[in-house]
């Protein structure tokens, strides 16, 4: 609507105006050490910024592709079980995505693994969470966009792809959030930058890992499922060196 988008000019026109108060020396090191998100405040609001520095190779088309996807897929969705977007631009060949910031954790840090020590959630919390997780799962998988060719809504054929405790947000008041859509696909991501093998595999469906099938609805809900397992559990599902493997 028009009003969404005068508040998402005004909050990019808000964070790039604090952006220009850093010291722009200051501003580099803190990409440097952060990598990919830093925190910010501006008007008593906290927000998280994500961030894609720059680069040339050909990988960093693809992670500017994906970039752009996944802000345009958080900037279509309207769910409370979603990361809101108030902005994104680009300084000094820096894109950056502003998002609410959620204060809280993960459900990785939740479970323990960080700490390398996993342990389980009682049934009930485990239950919340997931009812939660599934709502906002629906949304995503069900989500329409007008065709313009034909006036009718179709659905967009989004999958998360990367549905595990890391990207699974809990909020000191009780939300829970689907985050990072940076290896979701959709018909709107260009087919020459859809990384088929994007996510984390220890949360993959099998015919994904061998390569038969590619993700689909069915996928993801199996790495939901294997959350809910290991929430019940206390243990991983399946053990690797890390969770890239």
């Amino acid at each position: 609507s028009a009003d969404a988008a005068r508040r998402r000019e005004e909050a990019t026109a808000q964070v790039e105006a604090r952006l220009n108060r850093f010291q722009r020396g200051s501003f580099r090191r803190n990409l440097e050490k952060l990598h990919e998100f830093t925190r910010m405040r501006d008007n008593g609001q906290n927000y998280v910024v994500k961030l894609l520095l720059p680069g040339r190779s050909p990988d960093h088309a693809h992670l500017a592709a994906q970039f752009d996807h996944e802000i345009k897929l958080l900037q279509a969705f309207n769910h409370p079980g979603i990361p809101s977007v108030h902005g994104d631009g680009e300084k000094d060949g820096v894109r950056y995505l502003v998002m609410d910031y959620v204060d809280g954790c993960d459900l990785a840090a939740l479970l323990g693994h960080d700490s390398g020590n996993p342990r389980a959630v009682s049934r009930e919390v485990a239950v919340f969470i997931m009812g939660q997780l599934a709502d906002a799962l629906h949304h995503i998988h069900t989500f329409e966009v007008l065709d313009d060719s034909t006036n009718k809504f179709v659905e967009l054929g989004v999958v998360h792809r990367d549905l595990c405790p890391s990207n699974i947000l809990l909020s000191r008041t009780g939300s829970v959030l689907l985050a990072d859509y940076n290896s979701a696909s959709s018909s709107w991501l260009p087919r020459p930058h859809d990384m088929s093998q994007a996510g984390t595999k220890a949360y993959m469906a099998p015919e994904r890992i061998v390569g038969t099938a590619p993700a689909s609805i069915q996928s993801d809900l199996f790495g939901m499922a294997v959350v809910l397992w290991e929430m019940l559990k206390g243990q991983r599902c399946f053990k690797a060196e890390d969770d890239l493997k």
